[in-house]
This record gives structure tokens, sequence and C-alpha cells, in this order.
């Protein structure tokens, strides 16, 4: 699981294969079933290659959320990556580079350096592109769940629960938190999102020249029609 999870971070194989062994070896499955290094590198491959595989979708939207990103600090000059989401809230995802400094103190009549790292007002682009895809999900189902609660709230409903992504109301108002939920959802999601993406982060610019992912059939109409569309 934590394997798949930090793939959407852009780790690599060889970050993926140690966190395999690290939770075989906690779980004390290494010796049990024979776990080794080698083949959580390959049982690391197997799971990147799937996920490429069956994942193209969440894929090729990452890389373009990278690419807008990498071009906005890099071209552009910014030193951070902002955006605003539907329900209004600015959000700026922002990372510094930092430097090594050394400094020699006296205790006790001995001589210690110590080194630490100081954060310069330099933009840390990787670590910024790494994290752009699940920040930018991340904040957009929180303004997801504003949304709804604003609704709910409009529609005389104050009493509101969450966990992460799960929501709850009184049993009496569960056909309204459902209708609410994908009523919401579809507005937010019914037009051109990567105009968006690309509007708000690189201001549109013509030399940004990255093709926008290509969407699918999907009918967003047709959530309403779901049993089962949201927990």
């Amino acid at each position: 699981k934590r394997g798949t999870m930090t793939k959407a971070y852009d780790a690599g194989v060889r970050c993926i294969a140690n966190i395999i062994y690290t939770d075989c070896y906690d779980a004390d499955m290494t010796v049990k079933y024979g776990i080794t290094r080698s083949i959580s590198n390959r049982l690391a491959k197997d799971l990147v290659n799937t996920y490429n595989s069956l994942c193209s979708g969440p894929v090729a939207v990452k890389d373009y959320l990278q690419a807008l990103t990498k071009y906005r600090i890099k071209e552009l000059g910014y030193k951070s990556a902002e955006w605003e989401t539907p329900s209004g809230f600015p959000v700026s995802s922002e990372r510094w580079m930092t430097s090594k400094r050394k400094v020699a103190v006296r205790i006790c009549k001995k001589h210690i350096q110590l080194v630490y790292r100081e954060v310069t007002n330099k933009p840390a682009v990787h670590e910024i592109t790494s994290g752009i895809s699940p920040n930018y999900i991340h904040s957009m189902d929180a303004s997801h769940m504003s949304l709804v609660i604003n609704r709910l709230r409009d529609q005389g409903i104050t009493s509101f629960g969450a966990i992460h992504d799960s929501f709850s109301v009184h049993a009496d108002d569960i056909d309204e938190l459902l209708e609410t939920t994908k009523d919401v959802f579809i507005k937010m999601y019914n037009c051109d999102v990567f105009a968006d993406m690309c509007a708000q982060f690189v201001n549109c610019d013509d030399k940004f020249e990255i093709q926008e992912p290509t969407t699918g059939s999907l009918d967003l109409n047709k959530i309403k029609e779901s049993e089962y569309f949201f927990c």
C-alpha cells in the first residue's frame, strides 16, 4: 500500500523497493517468506509497471501538473506553485533549498563542530514538483467538502461530520447528503479542468508547449445514477 501511495509523490523503483522491504521486515515477513532486497526490487518494478499501465490517466495528469509547476518556477521565475480552488481557497505549495553550515563551539574545554542546514530563499524545484499532484488533488477534495457543507447549510442541515473523505449527517438527512455530494462534484469538474490548471499555473503562456492530457468518455451527469458514488 505505501509503495502505491508514494508513487503519486513520484517515488521511483529504488524508493518503493526499500519501502516494500522495510514494511515486510517490520511485519516479520522477510524470514518467513524469504523476502530479500533483490525480491523487493523486482516487486517494486512490477508495481511501477502495473501502476503506469492501469492508472495511465492519473499518471498523465500528474506529469502535466509537474510540467506546469516546473515551467512556472524555472521559466516564469515564481518561487512556489499557487492556485485557487473552486471554493475560493488560495493554495501555495512551497519548499526551499537548504545549505550546509558549520559552527564550532567550546563545551567543557572541548571543541565541537556542529553542522546544520540553513533555509535559503531558493525554491526546491524537485520537492515542489514531486508533491504537486497529491497536493493539488487534496486541495480539490477539501474544496469539494467545503462546498458540500455550505450547500447543506443553505438547505438547513447544520450537523455534519467528516473523517478524511467520508461524510456523515443524521440518518434522516442521508438522501440530501448524497444528492448534494453528487451535484457539487459534477459542478466542480464539469468544465475544462486542464485549461484552468494552465491559466492558474503559467497564465496560459504561449511558450508552454506541453499537450494537455486527453479526457475519456465519462459523462459526469451519469454520476447522479450511482448508488455508491461516495462514502
